[in-house]
Formats: structure tokens, sequence, C-alpha cells
């Protein structure tokens, strides 16, 4: 889950939307 993490923080750089889907997966994250 981690690394799934860090990967997608890494896209964020390119793609200010994938801000949004970072913030689902860590509130998913959380919840699992």
């Amino acid at each position: 889950m981690c690394v799934s993490r860090i990967f997608y923080f890494h896209i964020i750089s390119t793609n200010s939307v994938s801000i949004s889907v970072l913030q689902v997966e860590v509130t998913v994250e959380v919840i699992v």
C-alpha cells in the first residue's frame, strides 16, 4: 500500500488532476 502512495505521489508531479486521485487513494488506505 505504501508503495502505491509513493507511486501516486510521483504521478501528481506530472498531473495535477492526480492529486484528487491521491487523496481518494489515501482515504481508501486509511479505511482498509
